[in-house]
């Protein structure tokens, strides 16, 4: 079986189970953007068709959210998922006790926005808010010449994130741990930004208000995923919405310059 022939849930199963412990056969199969897209006819499939393509890479987010969230039950066994990032990460919102499917956007919908907004060799993608770097496997594979920056505050999710990207060698790619709401940081420019509802909206609105200083000087686009980050963008922040939008099924591309 080819990586290109792996097109559906039971396909990608099957290589999961027959080709998984060959380092080359998986090197192969991430190199491949066919095999992060997906047609799907519910949610429940598309966030399958992710989890098999985690076992196949080997990853340990399942873990590690697992981890986490019992260190977090254990010192606050009367908190939720709404206190324990929080109360894990000094008032930061880190959404501990959310499973990675829960947690991080699909690979076959990252796949649905590389291949809309069309990054180029050569351009910068940065995504605020990264989790365990989903996003800059399917940059590596849409093209490999992808320079992918992910920031995200919790630590072993960084940690993981480059993990698997020093294993198969994705030499551009790079997870940094950051507090995007520290009033020091300063916003990388790039050509695309990602941004999920990481936090909370003051900070959100606090990373909007860093882009648009550097929309004064740079294009760029962003795609933002959320019902919250898209009002506060439609309320607060016009200059996204000067030019035409697109919409995507869970998230919109908004470009400072209109093309």
């Amino acid at each position: 079986m080819k990586p290109s022939n792996i097109d559906t849930l039971e396909t990608l199963q099957s290589f999961y189970e027959t080709k998984c412990t060959n380092h080359s056969e998986v090197k192969s199969f991430i190199k491949d953007f066919s095999n992060f897209t997906f047609q799907h006819s519910d949610y429940a499939q598309i966030q399958m068709h992710s989890q098999l393509i985690d076992l196949i890479l080997d990853s340990n987010a399942c873990d590690i959210e697992e981890q986490m969230t019992e260190i977090a039950r254990e010192k606050w066994p009367d908190g939720s998922v709404r206190t324990w990032g929080r109360n894990s990460h000094d008032g930061v919102q880190t959404y501990i006790g959310l499973c990675p499917e829960q947690l991080q956007t699909p690979y076959g919908e990252f796949a649905n926005i590389i291949e809309v907004a069309s990054p180029k060799q050569g351009d910068v993608v940065v995504d605020l808010g990264a989790g365990h770097g989903r996003l800059g496997l399917v940059c590596h594979a849409y093209d490999q010449g992808i320079e992918f920056r992910g920031l995200e505050y919790v630590e072993q999710r960084v940690q993981e994130g480059n993990r698997l990207f020093e294993t198969f060698d994705l030499s551009l790619c790079k997870m940094e741990q950051q507090d995007l709401s520290c009033p020091n940081f300063i916003m990388p420019a790039a050509d695309l930004y990602f941004m999920y509802e990481y936090g909370d909206m003051t900070h959100v609105n606090h990373s909007l208000n860093q882009l648009q200083e550097i929309s004064k000087n740079r294009n760029f686009r962003i795609v933002c995923r959320g019902r919250g980050s898209n009002n506060l963008i439609w309320s607060k922040h016009p200059w996204l919405t000067v030019f035409d939008s697109i919409q995507l099924e869970n998230s919109v591309i908004y470009s400072t310059s209109g093309d």
